[in-house]
């Protein structure tokens, strides 16, 4: 797909962990991590020919969302078309959920090292967890 994607699959594969990225100018904050509500929008970039893309959640059902729809869902495995990344993506969130399996540090240290050895730019780290459920994204 692109360098960036390609870093955070492999980090997702040598982890065993979930890891998505949005496109911040077309992903609207503030980001969470919730169960679904019944106004909750989704559509599927994954959508076959044929299919229709439009799939909201079930509500209850976990998913990543930003102020306007969800981003993510199927614990971070399925993603919404509309904050993918592209070729002219600039700004991007980065999400890594162990879910208690892998080692959160060192797949932020790969993702880390991956991405700024073949993407460059700059990165910044934020970790939310029980103790420490919000985070700045700057």
């Amino acid at each position: 797909i692109n360098g960036f994607v390609d870093a955070y699959n492999a980090v997702s594969l040598s982890a065993v962990a979930c890891v998505g990225a949005d496109d911040l100018d077309r992903a609207p904050g503030p980001f969470a991590f919730r169960f679904s509500r019944a106004s909750d929008t989704f559509i599927d970039m994954a959508a076959e020919a044929g299919e229709d893309p439009n799939d909201p959640p079930k509500e209850g059902e976990v998913v990543y969302a930003g102020a306007g729809h969800v981003l993510c869902r199927r614990w971070n495995w399925r993603q919404d078309a509309r904050s993918i990344l592209t070729p002219a993506t600039s700004r991007a969130i980065l999400t890594i959920q162990t879910n208690g399996w892998g080692d959160l540090d060192a797949a932020v240290a790969d993702a880390q090292d991956l991405i700024g050895r073949f993407c460059g730019g700059r990165i910044a780290v934020a970790i939310a967890d029980r103790n420490n459920p919000s985070v700045t994204v700057v």
